[in-house]
């Protein structure tokens, strides 16, 4: 009876994990009974991409193995079908999600749309990629809040799995470009910050941690790439947080949750490096230098362009606040004005009013005004700015104090205080 169910429960877990995994016969040491390892095996199955057993039980990697060929299963994905009923209706809430949390006015249906949009066609790069090379994937889908995924086969090697990874991140940022054109054709701010988050958003993928795409493409270069690359994605965030278009985003509750997630689990891979830890076998990761080489050179081609056209588009449209400060440094306060007040604008059309960096451009550009002795214009700013920050950060917070001192100093030189 024993026996009986020990096979039954060995011919399930079988079952169920075959779509995901190889399964590899596995003879242990005297002390422990025979026993299923389920590690993907790319060189006996083509499988689904899903996280190794081996990389959360390391000791399975110990173990003498014998494997067994198995017989290929047909792949379970439709190579042919990009977008389904299921795709359109994760489409429908992740651009809600979006909606709510980019739009300055609480729901903005334009940049629901547009984010949403830019992460359809960047998973549209990924499903043309493992097309041309035959790999059966599945419709995109879409999380809230996160982004979206495309299921695929296992590849053959690591050369077909990096290119595929780079499709999403080469064709994605061709549509974040087209974006800014549109953009720059119609003076609207509302297309320049979502085709600015759609180059971050593709940029970003590029770094070489796990989660991301240039986590898979790192594995054609080097695993020793992720040591350097994590270094240098750590810096790439840093820049991020001081940009001032950026910065409020990326210090949002959710931007700073999943910064750390991807941080950890990057974090985890490095360890894993060290440790001698590898998901992917000897077979997949053995390519040829030319291809490495062509690997390489794309990656670091592709990730150059999109920081720089970030890098570019970023200090174009922070050029109004770049002058601003540049002309009030100089002393020339009139002349700064235009392009103190176009940059709050700006802000409150693409942040929203009450946006702590809406708010600290409007004390900013009460401060330009009483400098000019425009007191009258300041005031209103002073109390725009008190009331904002009372909403939203509360009556004790050390802005809200400021703002409370800034008012009174004001009021104090026009002799409203009693």
């Amino acid at each position: 009876m024993f026996r009986l169910l020990k096979h039954t429960a060995r011919k399930t877990t079988r079952r169920l994990l075959a779509p995901q995994f190889c399964s590899i016969s596995t003879r242990t040491t005297k002390s422990a009974n025979n026993f299923n390892a389920i590690i993907p095996s790319p060189c006996i199955q083509r499988t689904k991409t899903s996280f190794s057993a081996a990389v959360y039980f390391p000791q399975l990697r110990s173990i003498s193995t014998t494997t067994t060929k198995t017989t290929p299963k047909p792949s379970t994905l439709n190579q042919n079908e990009f977008f389904s009923l299921q795709s359109a209706s994760s489409m429908l809430v992740t651009g809600a999600s979006f909606s709510w949390y980019f739009g300055p006015n609480f729901i903005d249906p334009i940049y629901g749309i547009g984010i949403v949009g830019l992460i359809g066609v960047h998973e549209l790069g990924h499903a043309i990629a493992a097309k041309h090379y035959n790999v059966p994937c599945s419709p995109m889908k879409f999380v809230p809040f996160i982004g979206g995924f495309v299921k695929h086969d296992i590849p053959k090697n690591a050369y077909e799995n990096a290119m595929i990874a780079l499709g999403g991140p080469i064709v994605g940022a061709a549509g974040a470009l087209g974006v800014a054109g549109v953009a720059h054709a119609t003076g609207s701010h509302d297309l320049q910050h979502i085709a600015l988050i759609g180059l971050i958003i593709n940029g970003i993928n590029l770094a070489p941690l796990g989660p991301l795409d240039g986590g898979r493409i790192v594995h054609a270069i080097s695993p020793a790439a992720f040591v350097g690359g994590f270094g240098l994605s750590m810096y790439g965030l840093s820049q991020l947080y001081s940009s001032a278009t950026l910065s409020s985003l990326m210090m949002d509750p959710i931007g700073t949750g999943l910064t750390g997630l991807i941080v950890g689990v990057g974090a985890l891979q490095v360890y894993n490096i060290f440790t001698g830890n590898n998901m992917y076998t000897k077979e997949f990761m053995r390519i040829g230098t030319k291809k490495r080489i062509g690997v390489t050179a794309l990656y670091f081609a592709t990730m150059i362009g999109i920081g720089a056209a970030a890098y570019s588009y970023t200090e174009y449209m922070d050029a109004d606040e770049n002058e601003w400060d540049r002309l009030e440094k100089e002393g020339k306060l009139e002349e700064a004005e235009p392009f103190a007040r176009q940059c709050l604008s700006r802000k409150i059309e693409t942040l929203g009013v009450d946006d702590r960096n809406t708010l600290t451009t409007t004390v900013l550009l009460g401060f330009l005004l009483k400098k000019q002795g425009k007191l009258n214009e300041a005031e209103p700013l002073f109390r725009r700015a008190l009331e904002g920050r009372e909403r939203t950060l509360g009556p004790d917070h050390s802005d809200t104090l400021s703002s409370v001192s800034s008012l009174g100093l004001l009021l104090k030189t026009q002799g409203k205080l009693d």
